[in-house]
Order: structure tokens, then sequence, then C-alpha cells
């Protein structure tokens, strides 16, 4: 079910300096919050191995050094941004043949990736133990979106994605309701660390708060810069959210 809004939002992350205005109508929402939805391997199938524009954070090394890569799909090629330490932090490696996976190659450097798993190999420097870290993934995918804030909450599952100028989308029910709208413009209480917007129809009432104080995600252990109250139709979600650029 859609709910479409003229909605006011509460949104600020001001510890980051977040801040939205001149809103537009939003086309396309982002992804959910949810393992359903998150990057992952079936029957033996390459997590790479599936329509374009998905996007992938693996993770490398052991406990003394440890980093992270990110990979994007598209037709017989993924982008791959690199940590600094490589020199090298964006390329596009073309698809090559392999006898399992999925094998991508170009200017020294291979990612190979079969389930969950992948190696990576730069100037012939190997790393075998690279593993997808589906929550970082899910996050990775909506900030190359556009998404310029998310938040997160729990039981129910919910997400909410703000696009600067352009829109808010409001996932919530483990994904199965959506709220849609514009982005309006905000009441910003500098003092407070808070920004609000509000809306109203003949049918619905909608607020979202991000307020720049530190909260705790109960389910992962993760402090936020952000803490994120939506209250729709009367129902409170409370959570946490961080800006992305």
């Amino acid at each position: 079910m859609t709910i479409a809004l003229k909605v006011c939002v509460v949104a600020a992350a001001l510890t980051t300096g977040f801040h939205l205005a001149n809103c537009a109508p939003m086309t396309r929402t982002g992804v959910a919050e949810s393992s359903a939805d998150a990057p992952s391997a079936s029957g033996g199938n390459d997590t790479l191995a599936r329509p374009p524009d998905q996007t992938f954070v693996f993770t490398c090394g052991d406990r003394d050094e440890t980093f992270a890569f990110t990979v994007r799909t598209g037709p017989e090629k993924v982008s791959l941004w690199l940590p600094g330490r490589f020199g090298r932090p964006y390329l596009v490696l073309k698809q090559t043949r392999a006898a399992s996976g999925s094998r991508y190659a170009g200017d020294d450097i291979v990612v190979w990736t079969k389930g969950d798993n992948a190696l990576l190999d730069v100037n012939g420097e190997q790393w075998s133990n690279c593993a997808l870290d589906r929550r970082r993934s899910i996050w990775e995918h909506a900030k190359l979106e556009g998404v310029d804030f998310r938040a997160v909450g729990n039981e129910p599952g919910w997400h909410l994605e703000i696009r600067r100028a352009a829109s808010l989308a409001f996932v919530y029910d483990y994904g199965q309701q959506r709220v849609t709208t514009p982005a309006p413009e905000p009441e910003i209480d500098i003092g407070a660390r808070r920004t609000v917007y509000r809306a109203s129809t003949a049918a619905n009432e909608f607020a979202v708060t991000l307020e720049g104080k530190p909260c705790a995600d109960t389910m992962s252990d993760e402090t936020y810069e952000t803490t994120v109250t939506v209250v729709l139709d009367g129902q409170t979600y409370r959570e946490c959210g961080r800006s992305l650029h």
C-alpha cells in the first residue's frame, strides 16, 4: 500500500550539517533494510550474477588488519572502489571468462566472486578470504543511489531515506507498507540541534524528527550520529540514522 502525502518531515543531521530544502517529487524509493533485500546467494549462484545496479561491500583480511572494498555491478563490468592504500580509489573492470563464479579484471586488478565470498588481486598480491558484508552493502547502495540521509528501526522493521532537495521515503512494517513524498521545507532549531518537518492531509498526519544526538541501534550494537523519530497517524517509530554524503 502506498500512502501519498503532502508532507512535512522532521529532518536534521546537525552533526554533519545535513539540511533539506527546495523539495521536488520523488520517483524512486531505496533498498529495504532487511535480509530479504540484502545481497545473498542461494543454490550456489554467484552473488554478482544478478541484474545490474546492485552494490556489494566485501571485507578482507584477518584480525591483525582488515579493509573493505565496494563493487557495483553493470552489464559485463563492475565499478570498483578500493581503499586509499592501493592508490587507485576507483576503477571499472570488465568481466572475463571463469570456470565458476564471476571474474572481473583490468589494470592489474582482479575481483573474482563466488557465493558470498570474493578474491581480490592487486598487482599480484591476493586476498582470498573476502566476505560479503550484507548490512554495509545496503547502506552503500543507498549512498550510490543518491540518498543523503538514511535511518533504520526495528520491531517492526522500517527505514527512512531522504534525498536532499528531492524526496523522502518511509518503508515500514518489514517492507510491507510505504510512504513516498516530496521533501518539504524544514523548521530548524539550531539551539536544540533539531529540525522538524510536518504535514497533514484529510486522512493522514505524518512527521519525522532527526535530532543531533547519538543513538545506539539495539539490533546491530552500532552507534549513529542522529536520533530519529517518525510519527505516522499517531504511530511512533524511533531509532537511529546518519548522513551518507
